[in-house]
């Protein structure tokens, strides 16, 4: 019975559809709707448009380019914030390091003595060149008066 319904239904609406057809050719103008029916028409004109004419190989192609294009952009992107917050990071690690106060040592190594023998002598020149500049600064030597 419930099939019996639903054919019959369909049958009205076809034969609805096919009435309502034949008027407006008989009229010349479409009666029910006409603004939104004639934007379907325009939009369905311009689907088959594109579907006849239209290489659907190179728009898939163009397609997944710029797809991948897109996915290696933010890939790269990705690498390139990874690398400036390492920058960073290691920038501010230098930063510190080297602000540090080093800790004064509080050892002396142990030197050899032929090191401190060197040193000692050095010394002793360095203070007898002192004390030959302050004596002739201080006494001049005497000039020769011919007289």
């Amino acid at each position: 019975m419930g099939v019996t319904i639903l054919i019959l239904v369909a049958a009205l609406l076809f034969s609805g559809f096919i009435l309502l057809t034949v008027r407006e050719a008989r009229q010349g103008s479409r009666m029910l709707f006409p603004d939104s029916r004639a934007a379907l028409d325009a939009a369905a004109s311009r689907f088959l448009l594109v579907v006849t004419h239209e290489d659907f190989g190179s728009y898939a192609r163009h397609a997944v380019m710029t797809i991948v294009g897109r996915i290696a952009h933010d890939i790269a992107h990705g690498f390139l914030v990874a690398v400036r917050a390492t920058e960073r990071l290691l920038t501010r690690l230098v930063r510190y390091l080297r602000n540090r106060k080093t800790p004064p040592f509080t050892e002396s190594r142990a030197s050899s003595t032929f090191v401190r023998h060197i040193s000692e002598f050095k010394q002793s020149l360095r203070l007898r060149r002192e004390a030959n500049t302050e004596t002739s600064v201080s006494h001049p030597p005497p000039t020769d008066v011919v007289g």
